[in-house]
């Protein structure tokens, strides 16, 4: 799974560079109030649960903040335990923030 969600806050819509807040439609890269997980947060739990064993996940995010966010949901999805008996296994075992070509820690695969 490969995604570019909307992840822009709310609250940063109005401060985007004109060419991309006047010319991309909001619906794009609009991610909600507070730090702009309301797409992001739903990808992560659904690759979880699609994804077989080994399966590869690909996300674009704001950077900043909001990059550990992600990493800290995808690291807290587990699987098991409970009536199945045993403890709880991590879903994504190798869960890695990666930097764009400015070097601005922005994507997060896991696998």
């Amino acid at each position: 799974i490969v995604s570019n969600p909307p992840y822009i806050p709310s609250p940063d819509m109005f401060g985007l560079q004109p060419e991309v807040r006047l010319h991309e439609p909001w619906l794009a890269l609009e991610g909600g109030s507070g730090m702009g997980l309301d797409a992001l947060l739903p990808i992560c739990t659904g690759a979880a649960l699609h994804l077989t064993p080994g399966g590869f996940l690909a996300l674009e995010t704001n950077g900043g903040k909001q990059v550990h966010d992600v990493v800290g949901i995808l690291r807290g999805i587990r699987r098991g335990g409970g009536s199945e008996g045993g403890a709880p296994i991590d879903v994504f075992e190798n869960v890695r923030v990666r930097a764009d070509y400015n070097g601005v820690e922005r994507f997060v695969t896991a696998w």
